[in-house]
């Protein structure tokens, strides 16, 4: 359910009152009476349901005297309107008016003339029309100096009163309760007897004329007055009311008549209210108190926020509606529980819910001295949200491929490296490669791969003989491929040069280097301000993936390569990975390699950490690629064939 405020138009303005009437008629709220806090009104203002305008009706006929705490009850085409308090004199009003809105153009007033036994003067009250009857039955209420039970129906046709003596227990004595019906039952609901509120429900059959008190399960609305009750689609919805100390709700209950169970409501701050409310004390069972702590008499009147706003809330990770949105919608089993969102009314007591179609409208009412003129209405019944998952199959793809990496089921791929199998899938290396697309597109003809490094010697069916290439390297980058993890190669405990890894001679020697012994290279570190100095093996092992990276036209492998091999740079590798570079066509290496070397002598006479290694008195670093540490990887660099 989703609780909205009216945007009424600009000409008109919501009435600050309470104690007043509104009636449903062919989509006009027709308001009458109320009082303001210093008089009561007599005016008959009407609400457009369609274009949300406000207007004052100039009506035929004499007009009845300003009350509140009257009763405006729609029997067919006519609003009835009883009693009220009239601000004078020792008892309530005893008169019965009639409003004919039959004719839009032709509204009309009419003083009904009492005939038959009429109820007397009656104040809070309440008035309902059952439709199997033909009658408007009165609950009174108070007459000014008393609280009275009794049961009185006016024959709409006839116009003639009637007293009802039902049988069964009837409701005790009270006042400024709640009323509605359901088909042919007449409900009451709380109120106040003189000396306490209450919250005891008695139902009237009026088929039978008799009055029964139900066992209602579910968590009872804590007692109160002033609330309303508004039927709907077999349900009762209680909204707001004064308790104790005068003390005014905002809360939300709902009745199931079938099931004759109050039913569990949840609301946006529902974690928050029942953390800072509790439960209410009373000598009595549990009762249901859903008062937000965010809502106070002084931040009337109370705005709900736009449409989008109020889905947003949804969001929340905390909130009920969640459990709903956190996977399939579909997989969620239907239940009772009923979640109501948006913003409500704040508190008050006195004001007005009238139902149209699956809405109620709430307007009106009083907290404490506030006199409210906000304007809500709860829709019963919203549009569904349908809740579309992120990601969907690509997502789903993008999860469950790296199981399929080297899986021999649903491949429709084998190659041979080094005499060993490796299984894989033409449609996700096409899809990722222009090279293997190529390869796939050409049916493995060989005369497609004259230029490149991999020769394939021989290819029977679906599988493909790869040369040129080891199979850790090969297994490594189709690794990379099906899970998007860049490859781990074996680190040096210590550095290149023979000192420990992280001492500030490799540093130097960088330019740049790691302030602390090597990370491993993979997609899990995302710290561009480590470094990974590598072994030999490492470092061979990583130019390979280069190579292959650059074959398999694979950019993002190869730029992680670039970087990874440019964290390695220093005096004795520096000229063969500017080479290795050229040939696989890694210009973001090659200039990094350019730059150590124009910058090395500078950066080592700054730094002063350099002796030994560079000529006397700041002159450029000797090269010898001949000699040093690094020598074996400078000739392993060579004899790999990977030609451009």
């Amino acid at each position: 359910m989703e609780w909205n405020p009216v945007s009424c138009s600009a000409d008109g303005r919501t009435p600050t009152i309470k104690n007043h009437s509104v009636t449903l008629y062919n989509g006009q709220l027709y308001v009458f009476g109320g009082y303001d806090g210093r008089k009561n009104h007599n005016s008959l203002l009407t609400f457009d349901i369609l274009t949300q305008e406000w207007s004052t009706i100039v009506v035929q006929g004499d007009v009845p005297p300003g009350r509140n705490g009257h009763s405006a009850t729609l029997a067919v085409d006519k609003i009835v309107v009883i009693g009220g308090w009239l601000g004078s004199g020792p008892l309530a009003a005893q008169d019965v008016w009639i409003l004919d809105v039959a004719n839009p153009n032709c509204i009309s007033w009419e003083c009904l003339e009492i005939k038959g036994e009429p109820p007397g003067p009656c104040n809070m009250h309440s008035a309902d029309f059952l439709e199997n009857k033909n009658e408007v039955f009165v609950f009174r209420g108070g007459n000014g100096r008393e609280y009275l039970n009794d049961l009185h129906a006016l024959n709409v046709k006839t116009k003639i009163w009637r007293t009802v003596n039902p049988s069964g227990q009837p409701p005790q004595q009270r006042a400024n309760h709640s009323s509605a019906v359901i088909s042919h039952e007449l409900f009451i609901f709380g109120g106040w007897n003189g000396k306490e509120r209450l919250n005891d429900l008695y139902i009237l059959d009026s088929e039978t004329e008799t009055w029964s008190a139900p066992s209602i399960s579910g968590i009872l609305p804590h007692p109160r007055a002033g609330m309303s009750l508004t039927a709907l689609r077999g349900r009762l919805y209680l909204f707001g009311g004064s308790g104790s100390s005068s003390k005014c709700f905002d809360d939300l209950q709902i009745l199931d008549r079938r099931e004759l169970r109050w039913l569990d409501i949840t609301t946006g701050d529902m974690e928050t209210s029942r953390e800072t409310n509790g439960t209410i004390k009373v000598d009595q069972p549990p009762y249901r108190s859903l008062i937000s702590p965010n809502r106070s008499r002084g931040n009337y009147p109370r705005r709900a926020e736009e449409r989008n706003n109020q889905r947003a809330l949804l969001q929340n990770p905390s909130n009920p509606m969640m459990a709903m949105t956190a996977s399939n919608p579909n997989e969620h089993e239907r239940h009772n529980s009923i979640h109501a969102y948006g913003n409500a009314p704040g508190r008050r007591a006195g004001h007005t819910s009238t139902a149209v179609g699956k809405r109620i409208y709430i307007f009106g009412g009083s907290c404490g001295s506030d006199y409210l003129s906000d304007f809500f209405y709860l829709d019963t019944d919203p549009e569904p949200d349908i809740f579309v998952k992120d990601g969907g199959c690509m997502s789903r793809l993008e999860q469950n491929l790296h199981q399929h990496f080297d899986e021999e089921q649903f491949s429709d791929v084998t190659f041979i490296v080094e005499g060993r199998k490796v299984f894989a899938h033409r449609l996700i290396l096409a899809s990722t490669s222009d090279y293997f697309q190529a390869m796939f597109s050409s049916g493995f003809k060989e005369a497609h791969y004259e230029k490149s490094s991999l020769s394939v010697n021989h290819s029977t069916g679906n599988e493909m003989e790869m040369h040129d290439c080891s199979y850790s390297c090969f297994v490594e980058v189709l690794k990379h491929i099906y899970t998007g993890l860049l490859p781990e190669f074996e680190e040096a405990k210590e550095d290149v040069t023979g000192g420990a890894a992280g001492s500030s001679s490799s540093d130097a020697n960088k330019g740049k280097g790691p302030g602390g012994a090597g990370i491993k290279f993979s997609s899990n570190s995302q710290d561009t301000n480590t470094y990974c100095i590598l072994t030999e093996g490492g470092l061979r092992k990583a130019c390979e993936t280069l190579a292959l990276s650059d074959r398999f036209m694979l950019d993002h492998l190869k730029q992680a390569m670039e970087k990874l091999l440019s964290e390695n740079v220093n005096e004795h590798t520096w000229e063969s990975l500017h080479d290795f570079g050229i040939q696989c066509q890694a210009f973001q290496l090659v200039s990094f390699c350019e730059h150590y070397h124009r910058n090395s002598d500078l950066d080592g006479a700054e730094a002063g950490l350099w002796e030994g290694e560079k000529g006397q008195g700041g002159g450029n670093v000797t090269t010898d690629r001949d000699q040093g540490p690094m020598k074996p990887l400078v000739d392993n660099l060579e004899e790999l064939s990977f030609s451009g």
